[in-house]
């Protein structure tokens, strides 16, 4: 049956594979059936995808996305960036008001860098407090304008714990990815100006822009 052949499919871990959607339409049985597998089969792709905290991209997806963009501008040409960004005093959070209070800061950061690349790449959990975020098809000064305005975004927004209004502030790290050279040196260079924007007063946005 169709349904078997999902199940097959998802088993040989093809998470993209799709439902005959005449099956999800129908009502009876067999089309609740098909609806249950589906939402299975989501469950099981956000897990394998997600990081379960902030349901963002996990590191092991992410790098395999960022090797795609970069796979596809080495043969069609273009640009793309890359951003590390940290929140700033992030073990002031777990220390002061508790894990709980760590937990909540990622997440709602998490909700703002992924509604803020809505349309421009993605943003992935890269680890800790640590975020990658992929700009497609744009060049340099076009990607730390969007991140001056994410930025921004970052700054104003407020995060209740406790009855307390609490603000974070970011530092970013960010380059035009090189394709001539291995992908992993541009993720170095972009932690490397994360650094120094991390030694030299935090709350900012690194580049080679700013650097010149």
């Amino acid at each position: 049956s169709r349904i078997r052949k999902f199940l097959y499919e998802i088993s040989q871990g093809n998470m993209k594979a799709e439902l005959d959607g005449r099956i999800l339409q129908r009502k009876d049985e067999l089309g609740e059936m098909g609806r249950f597998t589906a939402h299975v089969q989501r469950s099981l792709r956000e897990m394998i995808e997600r990081d379960m905290l902030t349901k963002l991209y996990n590191r092991r997806i992410g790098e395999l996305k960022m090797r795609q963009v970069y796979e596809d501008v080495k043969v069609e040409g273009g640009n793309f960036c890359l951003v590390i960004a940290d929140i700033d005093f992030f073990k002031k959070f777990n220390d002061t008001y508790g894990h709980d209070c760590g937990d909540l800061v990622l997440k709602e950061v998490a909700s703002v860098l992924a509604n803020a690349m809505i349309g421009k790449g993605f943003a992935v959990r890269w680890g800790g407090e640590e975020f990658l975020l992929v700009y497609e098809h744009m060049r340099l000064e076009q990607a730390v304008e969007h991140l001056y305005e994410l930025r921004q975004k970052v700054l104003a927004y407020e995060m209740e714990y406790n009855e307390e209004l609490l603000h974070v502030t970011m530092t970013y790290g960010i380059v035009q990815a090189d394709c001539e050279q291995v992908i992993e040196a541009s993720v170095k260079a972009a932690d490397d100006l994360l650094y120094y924007g991390k030694t030299h007063g935090r709350d900012q946005i690194v580049s080679a822009l700013t650097q010149s």
